[in-house]
């Protein structure tokens, strides 16, 4: 099932709705840059209704501060984990929160290192998007808490990424076995820079979906070279008539918000 599709379309922003709750997304963030060190502005978002706040601890020693929700009805059910963006946090993923949980499935998001109210790295920002010593350590306490949930389905977990969240969904892809990951989706991966954190020349990549804008280079024309590496189930989206990255891409899709929520309910 490898689907190579030019299906999403640019809307505005919307309603993310779910049993008559939704959270009312407007962008108000600064234009991003061409890649992950992109400025962005602080959103007020409202944080999701029905969610708790939780505290995780890495093996590094860190404590991050991230917000989890079980699926509606879930039980023994899937889950994903939500990676933001560099420079913003976990509120990148109000617009399609419900989206998620509507469905049954579980989700956490978390503040990376040195974002939104987690502890500040032992290095800079721009260290944080090449060192592979770094980010790791957040996503697997992620998925460490997801898996001790009893809502959720140890074998049924999956990692949703922007930017450099994206990069590094594609990393616990290359390493799902020993992480534990069973799908992703990335939207506006940089390979370049998954090759970096992953520590390796050849990625070895199954059961993805990738998410960029049209106009969005390079990261466009790597969302394709990853698709191609990527062993069945495997999707391709492309964003029609923009060139936005990450939260802002999926901010202004509405196609986005529904599509890429779709593809955890099939693959997970």
């Amino acid at each position: 099932m490898k689907r190579l599709l030019f299906l999403f379309l640019l809307l505005l922003p919307l309603t993310a709705c779910g049993d008559g709750e939704g959270t009312i997304i407007t962008d108000d963030d600064d234009s991003v840059s061409d890649d992950d060190d992109d400025a962005s502005g602080d959103d007020d978002d409202v944080t999701p209704t029905n969610s708790q706040g939780v505290t995780l601890t890495t093996d590094d020693g860190l404590t991050l501060q991230g917000t989890f929700q079980a699926g509606y009805g879930s039980s023994d059910g899937p889950a994903v984990l939500l990676l933001h963006q560099i420079t913003r946090d976990r509120q990148d993923f109000n617009s399609v929160w419900f989206n998620f949980v509507e469905q049954g499935i579980s989700v956490l998001a978390i503040d990376f290192r040195s974002h939104g109210s987690s502890d500040v790295a032992t290095v800079g920002l721009t260290e944080l998007l090449e060192d592979p010593d770094q980010l790791k350590w957040d996503v697997l306490a992620g998925l460490e808490y997801l898996r001790d949930q009893p809502s959720v389905d140890p074998e049924r977990i999956g990692i949703f990424g922007l930017s450099v969240g994206a990069n590094m969904a594609v990393v616990a892809n290359h390493h799902r076995a020993e992480w534990g990951v069973k799908t992703i989706t990335a939207v506006s991966a940089n390979r370049d820079r998954v090759l970096l954190l992953a520590e390796t020349d050849t990625l070895n990549l199954e059961n993805a979906q990738y998410v960029a804008a049209e106009n969005e280079s390079p990261q466009n024309a790597m969302a394709e070279e990853m698709f191609n590496e990527t062993v069945e189930p495997s999707d391709l989206r492309l964003v029609l008539g923009t060139d936005d990255h990450g939260a802002d891409l999926l901010q202004g899709s509405g196609e986005a918000q529904v599509g890429i929520p779709a593809w955890f309910v099939e693959q997970l």
